[in-house]
């Protein structure tokens, strides 16, 4: 069992949250937005992206982060514009162990930089592993077969994703090929 912490409840950080809670890891997803977090603790459903699936009791929802994260896998689930910024807010409370991995899909607009190059920048302590796959928030969250890439120059890092994922529906291959999921991901 991982402690998983999630940056952003939208479709896909709301579907990987039920998805970790299924595979038995403790979760806390996270939105800055006190109202989102509000809504969605109140219905325990994500009504306007994923009506009809069930965010189970057991994962933690908060729009505030805490001084210090035990979170052993960090997931970046924001859109591309927003990644500089939240791995900034969880600077200095991320123990160095800690995996972040990305399943945002893009470029940073103002420079041009990878997301992978971004998060490398704001936490450059932790490994950094990129998720990407032919996937969708919906068909994640309601449990059809799906596979996705995690890539990592640290093959144990991106390893570590895979063995937090993986399930009888949500398959996991680990790559070090950062540049081509990133790439594959953004062109698709």
């Amino acid at each position: 069992m991982a402690n998983i912490l999630i940056l952003g409840a939208g479709g896909f950080g709301t579907a990987l949250a039920v998805l970790c809670d299924k595979c038995g890891h403790r979760v806390t997803l996270y939105s800055p937005f006190q109202q989102e977090i509000e809504t969605l603790s109140a219905a325990r459903e994500h009504k306007k992206l994923l009506p009809g699936v069930i965010i189970p009791e057991s994962v933690a929802m908060t729009w505030q982060l805490p001084a210090h994260s035990d979170a052993d896998l960090v997931i970046v689930a924001t859109p591309s514009f927003a990644v500089r910024g939240v791995c900034a807010s969880v600077k200095g409370i991320l123990s160095p162990e800690a995996v972040v991995s990305c399943v945002a899909k893009g470029f940073e607009q103002e420079s041009l930089k990878s997301l992978s190059v971004v998060i490398a920048e704001e936490l450059p302590q932790n490994s950094v592993v990129m998720i990407s796959g032919p996937s969708h928030a919906e068909e994640v969250a309601r449990q059809v077969p799906t596979a996705v890439v995690s890539a990592c120059p640290d093959q144990t890092a991106a390893e570590v994703v895979q063995d937090l994922f993986i399930n009888d529906h949500f398959r996991v291959y680990s790559s070090s090929d950062v540049i081509g999921v990133e790439l594959g991901a953004a062109l698709k």
